[in-house]
């Protein structure tokens, strides 16, 4: 980001207002979206199904954030998963934490939600494909049609899959998976798909 930052400098300078805009798009303003993302979650759900858990992938911890300040808000019986893509628990917790915490300070709201991490699925790194994640993938296009990518979706939707045989999740009723997309990454990774 040293570079981007130079170039806004001089932008600036020349009397232009640049925004860089950082990796995915993660700070408050890009976690934003997914505030409203939630609040569009609760309004479908409302009257029509409660539901217990909801599933994200967590990478640059902005699409996370964004759903855990809208979610303790707005649907604080539903637990929120994060399944990081390229990090430990240790290593994302603090990411998502303050980011949350930058979100709720930008909308003058609280931000207690305990932020729940499954680190078992992004090995063996960020942008490699794994078994689980391959298997997902290959699963959901079967049987849904849906397409999953082996970065995201296909290790979020790993933990998903295993929860449910591990029974890691606090309730047995209704499982939200926000899919974020990705498709498009699946070309890049064809020879395991």
């Amino acid at each position: 980001m040293p570079k981007l930052e130079e170039l806004a400098t001089r932008v600036e300078a020349q009397g232009f207002r640049p925004y860089v805009i950082p990796v995915g798009g993660s700070n408050a303003l890009g976690a934003l979206g997914y505030v409203e993302s939630a609040l569009e979650i609760a309004q479908q759900c409302e009257g029509a199904v409660n539901i217990s858990s909801v599933v994200v992938a967590s990478g640059s911890a902005g699409t996370h954030a964004g759903l855990a300040v809208g979610l303790e808000h707005l649907m604080p019986e539903s637990e929120l998963i994060g399944v990081t893509v390229s990090r430990s628990v240790a290593d994302q917790l603090p990411k998502v934490v303050n980011l949350q915490q930058a979100i709720a300070k930008e909308l003058e709201l609280t931000a207690s939600a305990e932020i729940l991490l499954w680190d078992d699925y992004f090995a063996p790194g960020y942008g490699v494909p794994n078994d689980e994640g391959m298997e997902a993938v290959k699963l959901l296009a079967r049987l849904e049609g849906i397409l999953l990518d082996p970065v995201y979706t296909g290790k979020a939707m790993a933990g998903l899959i295993d929860g449910i045989s591990q029974k890691r999740f606090k309730d047995e009723g209704p499982i939200l998976f926000i899919h974020t997309g990705g498709a498009p990454a699946l070309f890049a990774y064809h020879p395991h798909v």
